[in-house]
């Protein structure tokens, strides 16, 4: 990722810091509550494939915006030695980002790894500076053995998989083609959904 301050023309990495704590400082309550939530344990919504569908997938703009905040501060506080709360910052990214990915679908596994990336690059930028402690850097390690990559890949994609042969099953036995079923509107294929399934 580009240098921090490339997103500051004209100020000190002080100057940004202090603009960024002011910015920030009406969110806390918010960023308080996204801490404790990333504490927490983890609630997997997973798929028995024998018996249907069942999956709900939440609205994570608002999240992404406050996420890339904290990833700002994190980054300006290790410019300007703040390390405790450049450690404090970035490990509270590192923990939402599993949350993300206890989501079914394959698109929060991407969604998961970019909120995963945010952290890391801070993360990699105390490294290459020498700024982190030990005891950090275990806290660290500690945080990134949770993650669970290719589980979760490997679960989103028998789910894709799964969704599409029950979609092709569901067509066909309308007497219609696949070739038929790529070019159909939404309202006419909107019974392939499976029951229970969330969409926002």
């Amino acid at each position: 990722s580009r240098p921090i301050m490339d997103e500051f023309p004209g100020l000190t990495p002080e100057e940004a810091y202090r603009n960024t704590n002011d910015y920030i400082a009406p969110f806390a309550s918010v960023i308080d509550a996204l801490g404790e939530a990333a504490r927490r344990p983890e609630s997997f919504a997973r798929i028995d494939f024998e018996k249907g569908f069942a999956a709900g997938n939440g609205s994570v703009g608002s999240l992404f915006d406050y996420t890339r905040l904290i990833r700002i501060r994190s980054q300006l506080a290790l410019a300007t030695g703040d390390v405790e709360q450049a450690f404090s910052d970035t490990a509270l990214i590192l923990r939402l980002a599993p949350h993300l990915s206890s989501h079914s679908l394959l698109i929060s596994q991407l969604v998961a790894n970019a909120y995963a990336g945010m952290g890391l690059s801070t993360c990699g930028t105390g490294l290459r500076e020498d700024a982190w402690t030990g005891e950090q850097l275990q806290a660290f390690a500690e945080i990134l053995s949770s993650y669970r990559v290719e589980e979760n890949y490997l679960h989103s994609i028998r789910l894709e998989r799964a969704l599409f042969c029950h979609t092709v099953n569901e067509w066909s036995m309308r007497g219609s083609s696949v070739k038929s079923l790529l070019s159909a509107p939404v309202d006419e294929i909107s019974f392939l959904i499976p029951q229970g399934w969330l969409y926002t």
